[in-house]
Parts: C-alpha cells; structure tokens; sequence
C-alpha cells in the first residue's frame, strides 16, 4: 500500500532566505501592501529590507540582525531576535513597544534605557524585542 505521508517536511524554507525573498517582493510590487511578512522562525541570518510595506508582519530570528529602511504597516508589526541589533529608519507606526535585556534603546536620536512604550494600546504598534543587541528607531 502507498503511504502519501513520507516524513515530516523539515521547515527548511522558513529561513532567511524566504524572508528576504519576501521582504524583497515589495521591491517588485512598489506600493502594493503585502497581506503578512511572515512566517517568521529563523534560526540564523540577517534580515534587512530597503522598504517593507505589509499589513502586519512577525520576524523571529534566533541569532541575527533587523535592518528596515522603511516600513510601512497598517496593523503593528513584531521583530522579536535573541542575538542582535533592529534598526528602522523611517517608519509609519503609531505606538512603541521596545524592549532589550543588554542593550541600548534609542528613538529618534534620543537614548531611552532598555524598555520604551508610547502608544502601545494603538492598533499600528512596532513592537521590537532583543535579549543581547540594540534597538534604533529613527
């Protein structure tokens, strides 16, 4: 008898490079939004976009950094990374939640120690999470 099963399918795609690839379709699609940045689970390797435009987005990363030039998101965003520093530059959110265990926070050029809300009850939040690196947002 034939078993359509054959093993589980390991998650090899959801790596960096689908990311990229998906971040890099809004290159492609200038200002057409995309419905979700995702999947998300990364275990190593750097993300970084010259503009992201998405509804809502979820970028996991184990070890690697968080780069965006320009973001722009209808319904919050989370970039959440173990090891590593996020950056956005520009960035069309309405609220802030930031936090990082050993590292520095700093929004729009001033330092906030390791934690900094504003807004954080508002639907468009960028929500950003590091345990060992950086958050910038400009």
């Amino acid at each position: 008898s034939h078993s359509s099963h054959r093993g589980s399918f390991p998650h090899v795609l959801f790596g960096p490079a689908l990311l990229i690839l998906l971040v890099g379709l809004d290159d492609a699609l200038d200002d057409d939004v995309a419905d979700h940045v995702g999947p998300g689970e990364s275990a190593n390797g750097n993300v970084s976009a010259d503009y992201l435009a998405t509804k809502n987005g979820d970028i996991d990363l184990a070890n690697g950094n968080i780069s965006i030039k320009e973001l722009k998101t209808r319904k919050g965003v989370s970039f959440d990374t173990a090891k590593g520093n996020i950056e956005v530059n520009k960035c069309n959110a309405s609220g802030y939640d930031l936090d990082t265990s050993l590292g520095k926070i700093t929004v729009g050029g001033k330092k906030r120690g390791d934690s900094f809300e504003n807004n954080s009850n508002t639907e468009n939040v960028l929500e950003a999470n590091t345990s060992l690196g950086s958050i910038k947002v400009n």
